[in-house]
């Protein structure tokens, strides 16, 4: 519900301030929410982490999809966009499969660490790619 009033408004200020920043951003605020839920101890407090998440959740894909027409080519739209939505449909399958067997054989709010550690890692993927392609664009 939160990531309806977020992707609008962040996607906004990706456009004055910068996708990228944007996009690190609502990273790192994501990672910080995960870490917190860790740290839940009733249904109510992992309620409002849960939406405080959507904020940053909604920042991504209008990020990542800005990102997508910035550094591609614009024949393979329909191509990319497939993939992207693939993998986001993908991931909402895999991902509570996943998290149930680390639930099952480890502990519920291990999940969050897994998570946040997989989202702080494509995070700085994404961060030196980025830096990358600006330091071969200046060259």
């Amino acid at each position: 519900f939160s990531a309806l009033f977020a992707a609008p408004l962040l996607g906004r200020i990706g456009d004055r301030v910068g996708i990228p920043k944007v996009l690190f951003g609502a990273l790192l605020f994501t990672v910080l929410i995960l870490l917190c839920s860790f740290f839940a101890t009733n249904i109510y407090q992992l309620g409002a982490l849960r939406f405080l998440l959507g904020f940053g959740e909604g920042a991504l894909f209008p990020c990542i999809q800005s990102l997508l027409v910035k550094h591609s080519d614009k024949r393979i739209y329909g191509r990319l966009f497939g993939f992207n939505q693939s993998s986001i449909y993908i991931g909402n399958i895999v991902g509570p499969i996943i998290g149930s067997c680390v639930a099952m054989f480890f502990d519920f709010n291990l999940i969050f660490i897994v998570v946040a550690t997989l989202s702080l890692a494509a995070g700085t993927h994404l961060f030196l790619a980025e830096r990358r392609l600006r330091q071969l664009k200046s060259s």
